[in-house]
């Protein structure tokens, strides 16, 4: 019974697979569907061409042929105890069947060793899968394909730590210094890079000069009511419009320079800045 498969856009543009007839790209896309969860399937070109070609005069023996022998070798056609088969390559590295679908009943093909001939054939893996085939360009697994044993992995560099703007460590920084102020135990943030990256936002992204917001800053940690609801940068960041015009009514002055708000009056404002 045909299946739900994959297929990658870089299929499309693959040179090996350009190289192929029109049929031949289509008969592998719809071998896929054909196969079981371990990429193998009966070889029976007429019963192939009545499931993929139903409409259409294609000689599925001859793209066959094409997908086995060219220097890609698509397909491994093989025969256990007189029954033909099919193992797609590579199907298990870029299909990703259900985990429903049962483990595959088709014998997995010889191992092709050259010179040599093949050598028995080896029972299917407990999950269906491939056991990693180890002749020379035939690799499937792990491995470099020719009996290597895959270079380790160069270690990963250290992710570098995000640098920001002299302002926006100074508004950080500042908070936090007014906060232990008038909360000796207040909650702090023990990385202040998402308290920093508020603060740059707010001067680079939403357009605030760093007077204005140090100004502001300023004031809202000595209002009876903002400082004890302001307790982070990105709250700040959020509150700030509120927080500028609460300002500016009670200075009277509509500016935002640093020294320029006016004393906090002890709960005037306690009403205001509750969503």
């Amino acid at each position: 019974m045909p299946r739900i498969r994959y297929i990658k856009p870089e299929f499309f543009t693959d040179e090996n697979i350009a190289e192929l007839p029109m049929e031949a790209r289509l008969l592998f896309q719809g071998m896929w569907c054909l196969a079981d969860r371990a990429g193998r399937l009966e070889d029976r070109p007429k019963y192939i061409k009545a499931m993929l070609f139903p409409y259409d005069n294609v000689d599925v023996d001859k793209m066959l042929a094409l997908l086995d022998g060219s220097g890609k070798r698509f397909i491994q056609r093989y025969q256990v105890d007189g029954r033909a088969f099919i193992q797609i390559t590579h199907f298990d590295k870029h299909q990703k069947p259900h985990h429903t679908e049962k483990s595959s009943e088709i014998p997995h093909p010889p191992i092709e060793t050259g010179d040599a001939g093949s050598l028995p054939v080896k029972p299917p893996c407990k999950d269906g899968k491939s056991p990693d085939l180890m002749g020379k360009g035939m690799g499937m697994g792990k491995g470099m394909g020719n009996g290597e044993s895959p270079k380790p992995a160069a270690p990963e560099a250290p992710k570098q730590a995000k640098e920001f703007s002299a302002e926006a460590v100074q508004l950080s920084d500042r908070l936090m210094a007014l906060m232990r102020d008038n909360d000796p135990k207040a909650r702090l943030p023990h990385d202040p890079a998402k308290w920093r990256e508020e603060a740059d936002r707010l001067v680079r992204i939403d357009g605030r000069s760093f007077a204005e917001v140090q100004a502001v800053l300023e004031w809202c940690q000595h209002d009876n009511f903002w400082r004890g609801n302001i307790l982070s940068m990105p709250k700040f960041r959020e509150k700030y419009p509120q927080l500028k015009l609460q300002m500016e009514r009670q200075n009277g002055s509509g500016t935002c320079q640093p020294g320029s708000y006016a004393k906090p009056v002890p709960g005037k404002y306690a009403h205001l800045g509750k969503d």
